[in-house]
């Protein structure tokens, strides 16, 4: 979460982050912000494979996770969460095991043949 606001209509409003693709996602009403939850063994994602300057979204899978604790710029401690993922090589094909950020998995709320749509 980047931000909250008020609307004159006494609505809540936040400013979100989309983690895979790093997008910002502004007025969004409070009924579709949830608490993170963790992801478990066997959830279906979306895997940002890339660099900081390069994007490469491929379909993968959670193996597990771990906590990590990560100190922020003020000295409060943060933890945070890193997978491990089963995702699609580049080539389509194969696949590699690999860890991840949270910020780079993200879960897929519907999947219809072929076609997923990513959590919002």
């Amino acid at each position: 979460m980047e931000g909250v606001s008020a609307t004159g209509a006494g609505a809540t409003r936040y400013r979100l982050t989309k983690g895979v693709v790093f997008q910002d996602l502004r007025g969004i009403e409070s009924t579709f912000v949830h608490e993170y939850q963790i992801y478990l063994r066997g959830t279906k994602a979306d895997c940002n494979l890339g660099t900081s300057e390069e994007i490469f979204v491929a379909p993968c899978t959670v193996l597990s996770h771990v906590m990590k604790d990560v100190k922020e710029e003020d000295g409060e401690a943060n933890d945070d969460v890193v997978y491990e993922v089963r995702a699609k090589r580049m080539d389509g094909l194969s696949e590699k095991v690999v860890f991840l950020p949270r910020m780079k998995v993200m879960r897929l709320l519907i999947a219809r043949a072929n076609k997923a749509v990513p959590a919002r």
